[in-house]
């Protein structure tokens, strides 16, 4: 009876070994699957789990609890659980890996551009007419252009591959985030706002020439 205890003990402590051992191999494609399964609902917290640490500070931006942004941020994460994706490959070089995964994702420019177009103009003919908004009107209109242009834009999918970089750092695989993949997971948004800024940009260094050459 004694030896089949020992036995026993014997047989947990060897499942108990091969279970840390395998966690203790993770891959860096387990790594990005596990990350971007989390991406899908929208856990930002467990993502931040997954990316290195210079770059988990980042991703902050993308959790508030500000009533002002919740309706966007709700948007961003009803378009994040539409998201799929394939992993294809994984090249491993010592502590350096690169995971190239198939993505579908939903491209919001057409709602974001509508919505920046219709807040826009509600608030300079507001502006005109000598009534200021305050912040809690302003919030409200923002919350009633989101659910307006939700009714009338109809999801759009694009497809792209992206290589996503990842490094091993005290053993274990972590992501280290871009535009790219950051663009995927708020569905084009980061793609979006840089080429409004660079319009905004140009625009004024334009208007700058046109005023030195008068």
């Amino acid at each position: 009876m004694k030896i089949k205890k020992i036995f026993c003990m014997f047989i947990i402590l060897a499942l108990v070994f091969s279970i840390s051992g395998c966690a203790g191999t993770q891959k860096p494609e387990d790594t990005v699957s596990e990350f971007l399964d989390a991406a899908q609902n929208f856990d930002i917290e467990k993502m931040k789990t997954y990316i290195n640490t210079d770059d988990a500070g980042d991703l902050s931006k993308f959790d508030s609890n500000d009533e002002s942004v919740k309706d966007f941020y709700d948007y961003l994460k009803e378009c994040a659980s539409k998201m799929t994706y394939n992993i294809k490959s994984s090249d491993v070089k010592d502590d350096t890996a690169t995971v190239t995964v198939d993505f579908k994702y939903i491209d919001s420019t057409p709602f974001i551009q509508a919505v920046i177009k219709e807040v826009f103009t509600q608030a300079l003919s507001s502006a005109f007419s000598g009534q200021e908004m305050t912040d809690e009107q302003t919030n409200a209109l923002f919350a009633n252009i989101i659910k307006e242009q939700k009714s009338k834009i109809q999801d759009k999918y694009v497809e792209e591959t992206i290589d996503i970089k990842c490094v091993k750092v005290n053993g274990k695989w972590l992501i280290d985030s871009d535009d790219s993949l950051a663009n995927v997971l708020t569905a084009n948004f980061v793609s979006v706002i840089k080429n409004i800024s660079s319009s905004f940009n140009n625009s004024g260094a334009d208007s700058s020439s046109s005023s030195l050459n008068n």
